[in-house]
């Protein structure tokens, strides 16, 4: 017999509920139950299902939650996964640990995309494309096209293997438990993703974190530290990508094209929120307090200084 708790509504209408379910008799929970609450959760839930499925197995030491059942009849699709006990990484986060948190992920990318890594059915430019142009639909006012078409360029120059790509990979995403970690929700996965796309967010927010820039005006500054190679955040990032980039035999071409897409890649989600908030087009005094703009064109500044 099973008892079940509900954990959250969620703070948006577009959130899905969750809740687990307990043994009756000695209370632990046993698995985690997801629902959605609206027709966008419902097809971000079917993804997390699918992934699920594609990455089971793939990892030991670091890996996604083992997938028990979808149903998706009824008033809504509904996703079960096994409970897994533990912390959030990001409360273990400290100068001491940070080094070591970054190789461990690093490795666990690397194991993830050579799993899923398949040859890309188009070019990178053609598959960053709906990318670019919604990057610029959406914050054309803040962006410079001179910038844009840089970005564009150097996904023109470059080859990049589709992998699976998680896309929401933050240190609070990640259940650090006695033998292994756990890498949670997969509800916006990407199956034809971008390699280093995750690892380049992941560590950006280990950083956030350990330098307590949690606020997203404080962001910038902190980022320019990641870019430095003289910083300790810096020679972190510095030998997280290269390890990765060696392990998949990624050039230096794509590398850097892989750092240029990143951010607007993840500014999708931002503009979103900002537009869940004031509940229409967000005007452009919204706009310039998301950060992702910011730091995509400190990305494009760092690389230029990187090759001249």
């Amino acid at each position: 017999m099973r008892r079940t708790l509900l954990l959250t509504g969620g703070p948006r209408s577009t959130s899905r509920v969750m809740a687990l379910t307990c043994d009756a008799s000695t209370g632990r929970p046993r698995e985690v139950v997801k629902r959605a609450r609206l027709a966008e959760s419902e097809a971000r839930l079917a993804r997390e299902w699918t992934a699920l499925s594609r990455v089971r197995g793939i990892g030991e030491r670091c890996r996604a939650p083992l997938p028990i059942a979808f149903d998706g009849s009824g008033s809504g699709p509904q996703v079960v996964e096994e409970f897994v006990p533990g912390l959030p990484l990001d409360a273990l986060i400290s100068s001491r640990t940070l080094g070591p948190i970054a190789r461990r992920m690093t490795d666990w990318l690397v194991l993830l995309a050579r799993e899923t890594r398949r040859p890309a059915a188009r070019d990178a430019r053609s598959r960053a494309a709906p990318w670019l142009e919604l990057f610029h639909r959406n914050f054309g006012s803040l962006v410079d096209p001179h910038d844009l078409a840089e970005t564009g360029r150097l996904l023109e120059r470059c080859t990049l293997p589709a992998v699976m790509e998680q896309r929401d990979l933050g240190p609070w995403n990640v259940l650090a438990g006695r033998d292994r970690w756990v890498v949670l929700d997969w509800e916006v996965a990407e199956q034809e993703g971008f390699p280093l796309l995750d690892l380049i967010y992941f560590i950006s927010n280990l950083c956030f974190i350990r330098q307590r820039s949690l606020v997203p005006a404080r962001w910038l500054a902190a980022y320019r530290r990641h870019l430095d190679p003289h910083t300790v955040e810096g020679r972190v990032r510095q030998h997280a990508i290269a390890d990765y980039a060696t392990a998949l035999s990624l050039d230096a071409e794509a590398i850097h094209a892989a750092r240029a897409l990143h951010w607007v890649i993840h500014s999708a989600s931002e503009y979103r929120a900002l537009t869940a908030d004031v509940g229409h087009a967000p005007p452009d005094a919204v706009l310039r307090r998301c950060p992702t703009v910011s730091l995509w064109k400190a990305e494009l500044d760092a690389l230029r200084k990187e090759r001249t």
